[in-house]
């Protein structure tokens, strides 16, 4: 289960994962990314694009990478414009550890050649890319000046809201040089966009402009008012500014700004149903394609925290064309499942067969003791495994194991899924390991209104009532623990 900083990274990892718009991609052509490594003995090199459905999934690996050689990536056209991660895991002779460093890369309409030292990777003039990459070198150029301009204002923004005389000279002399600051750095993030319009690094440009505290309001106003100014720096017509990293940083920046620690679950439920509902409000005045991308990202961060009230908000811009999901049949599915899957009702029946060949019928499993879990999962699933290897080590370790069984359905379905699940289910001995054949369109997946893993459902043995739907391994052992 995702936790609310991962809705803000996130509403991590979904997670979350965010779907890039489809690419616009007549006249691009299947790029490469040529990477020339030095300073260390030996690498792993991945790469892998930051936004779209296979977000942070590497397109390759190449294990041993020596010193002075060369790899080369090709980036299929569908995913282009998109910035991407190189990944790099070797040894530091320093350290005597492994390490593992990143480097950020756009690629558009170029091919990219980068000579790097993974272990300067963090430092812009270690990274040396081709002379013709301009949209990396821009970038690089682009971020340094940046980061000095905003460090300025940061510490001025410091000065002023620690400062205890707002009507002495040097306060109003602060205020009036921070109003100052703030608008030559937006005039300047318009100037640099537009002088290197060409270019998909400069649609992140005004990403990096600063909203303006008023620091005449009190606290409440104050967040209202930035919350605005930050709505308005965004240009909800821009396509191209939804394929890049920082319009996903600049969305979940957005959603954190309404999240206080001092929230009650309700209170955080609202405030974020209210983040979601105002956005898409907003994008409904851009381009659709904008717009819906926004309800597929809401949705996607609402489904991470099982927040059903997000969600039930989402069915008001189904089915405004102005707005147009891509996930719009998981929503309807996920919205029919809040209203047939519920506590007190009867668990949806199926017969399977187990990884001994032998068949199950659920409402006839685990009559050995008084409830049963079924868990729906991937194996492929990076959240699933952390779930998983929580639930199992709380099952293994607490004496409340006697009260359930264990059936793990799994809807992992690739060439290569499978075999990954086939791993797991082997440090998973004491639970009662299924494959449902057809994966998210198989029987059990459509019954359970899965749009996404795990789901976990507690049922009665003797009723098969649903008594339970838990979001997380600390939900199942707080029930069990209880009842």
């Amino acid at each position: 289960m995702i936790q609310i900083k991962s809705f803000a990274k996130l509403l991590v990892a979904l997670v979350l994962v965010f779907t890039a718009v489809s690419c616009q991609s007549q006249g691009i052509q299947d790029r490469t990314v040529t990477v020339y490594l030095r300073g260390v003995s030996m690498a792993r090199v991945s790469l892998s694009p930051l936004t779209g459905s296979n977000a942070y999934k590497p397109i390759k690996v190449f294990e041993q990478v020596q010193n002075g050689q060369n790899v080369t990536f090709t980036i299929n056209k569908e995913l282009i414009p998109c910035d991407f991660q190189l990944r790099f895991d070797y040894f530091d002779v320093n350290s005597g550890k492994p390490s593992a460093s990143e480097q950020r890369i756009f690629v558009n309409k170029q091919n990219v050649s980068l000579n790097i030292n993974p272990i300067y990777a963090t430092i812009a003039d270690s990274v040396i890319f081709s002379d013709n990459d301009k949209e990396n070198i821009i970038y690089q150029q682009f971020s340094i000046q940046n980061q000095s301009i905003k460090e300025n204002i940061g510490l001025i923004q410091m000065v002023l809201s620690k400062y205890d005389n707002k009507n002495s000279s040097f306060y109003k002399e602060g205020l009036k040089e921070y109003k100052q600051r703030i608008k030559q750095h937006a005039d300047w993030l318009k100037q640099q966009a537009k002088e290197h319009k060409d270019l998909f690094v400069s649609h992140t440009f005004v990403l990096q402009e600063v909203p303006e505290i008023d620091f005449s309001l009190d606290e409440k106003a104050r967040k209202n008012a930035m919350l605005e100014n930050y709505i308005n720096i965004i240009d909800f017509k821009d396509t191209v500014l939804t394929r890049s990293f920082d319009y996903r940083k600049w969305l979940d920046n957005f959603v954190s700004m309404h999240f206080d620690r001092s929230y009650t679950d309700a209170q955080t439920d609202s405030a974020l149903v209210s983040a979601g509902r105002k956005l898409i409000e907003r994008a409904k005045t851009g381009d659709p394609v904008v717009c819906g991308k926004m309800l597929d990202y809401f949705f996607e961060g609402y489904e991470s925290m099982g927040m059903e009230s997000g969600i039930q908000m989402l069915a008001e811009h189904l089915d405004n064309p102005k707005c147009p999901a891509t996930k719009k049949e998981a929503i309807i599915k996920r919205i029919e499942g809040i209203s047939n899957l519920k506590i007190g009702t009867t668990a949806p029946d199926f017969d399977i067969t187990d990884t001994e060949n032998s068949s199950i019928n659920f409402h006839n499993f685990g009559k050995s003791k008084p409830y049963k879990l079924l868990m729906i999962w991937s194996a492929d699933c990076e959240h699933c495994q952390e779930v998983t290897q929580q639930l199992y080590m709380f099952y293994t370790n607490s004496p409340v194991s006697s009260k359930f069984n264990v059936l793990a359905v799994s809807i992992d379905e690739t060439e290569t899924e499978i075999p990954i699940w086939e791993s797991n289910i082997k440090n998973l001995p004491k639970w009662t390991h299924t494959l449902s054949k057809g994966g998210l369109l198989s029987q059990v997946a459509k019954i359970y209104y899965v749009v996404s893993t795990p789901v976990l459902v507690i049922v009665d043995t003797e009723s098969n009532k649903i008594i339970g739907l838990p979001k997380t391994a600390r939900d199942v052992a707080m029930f069990f623990s209880e009842n």
